[in-house]
């Protein structure tokens, strides 16, 4: 069973058979997180990391809606957890055993060199996290004008796409998403649109941007990003999921064309770019959901608790 990070501080301390420990397995922000959390409240932590760095998604991740800048944030918090004198870090590792219950778990890890830890732990908290979905929608694969959202962000942070050579971009919310078999909201996938179009506009307010949408999610303070998106100029044209856009690699390059419920007619858009928003799976290992128990919902994710 898996409780709320508070819950388990408050048992923690109370319960005088629990071992005083926890295990928190993945080292991106989350992670990273509540290994800080745990450790600040007191409480040793073995923090377990599958790759060389911590960061997760954060490491590609450069810049935040509001436009601030995200690798102080990561630097911040690595150097918070590889200092901290109640965290020890596992990194290259991964959990290969594990037995027990709540308040007390016995559990192996194999590092680097098939070094092998063995651990006790009162709590376990899972942070695996998610990562970009893969698709082959609209053409992707078939032409280097068509990327995906996370490959934009890269291509942008490393410079291999300068926004003042680019004159339209197309951006495609919902691939391969809210419907079957992947039918749900992956809830960051707008916002993220609408965070590129803006840096996209400031860098060069003549691009013409277009983002074809069933739904915009910008709920919350995202709102007003989205109100400042619109007046900057970038174009928002609604789509059914019977009526989706479709892409044709033309001899002079992408047409995308869509139906514009507004006016009622499909139109012919000629980007140089086509950004695709694919949303999120979660990286959530079976042997590990089954080792600890986990309930998983139908779409892979970790089940929410009933109370």
């Amino acid at each position: 069973m898996f409780v709320p990070v508070a819950a388990l501080l408050r048992d923690l301390s109370e319960s005088r058979g629990t071992v005083q420990r926890a295990l928190v397995v993945g080292g991106g922000i989350a992670g990273m997180t509540a290994a800080l959390s745990i450790a600040d409240h007191g409480f040793e932590v073995d923090l377990v990391e599958q790759t060389e760095k911590l960061g997760g998604n954060l490491i590609w991740v450069k810049r935040s809606l509001e436009g601030h800048t995200t690798d102080s944030l990561l630097e911040e918090n690595c150097a918070l957890v590889e200092k901290h004198p109640r965290i020890r870090l596992h990194t290259q590792s991964q959990v290969v055993h594990t037995i027990g219950e709540v308040g007390n778990f016995h559990t192996t890890i194999e590092g680097p060199e098939n070094t092998v830890h063995s651990l006790k732990h009162g709590v376990t908290v899972l942070a695996t996290g998610g990562s970009e979905a893969d698709t082959t929608s609209y053409g992707y694969g078939t032409s280097p004008a068509i990327i995906t959202q996370k490959e934009f962000e890269q291509k942008l942070s490393d410079n291999s796409i300068d926004p003042q050579k680019l004159t339209s971009v197309v951006m495609i919310q919902c691939v391969d998403c809210r419907e079957a078999p992947r039918n749900y909201c992956s809830r960051v996938c707008c916002a993220n649109a609408l965070k590129q179009a803006l840096y996209l506009k400031e860098s060069n307010p003549a691009i013409s941007i277009y983002i074809l949408y069933r739904d915009l999610m910008a709920y919350g303070f995202s709102e007003a990003y989205y109100t400042r998106a619109r007046k900057a100029d970038v174009i928002f044209i609604q789509y059914d999921i019977d009526q989706k856009p479709t892409v044709q690699d033309a001899k002079d390059g992408l047409e995308v064309t869509v139906f514009e419920p507004i006016i009622g007619k499909h139109l012919q858009i000629k980007p140089d770019l086509l950004v695709l928003a694919t949303g999120i799976v979660p990286n959530l290992p079976q042997d590990l959901v089954q080792m600890f128990g986990a309930a998983l919902d139908e779409d892979g994710f970790f089940q929410e608790a009933d109370h």
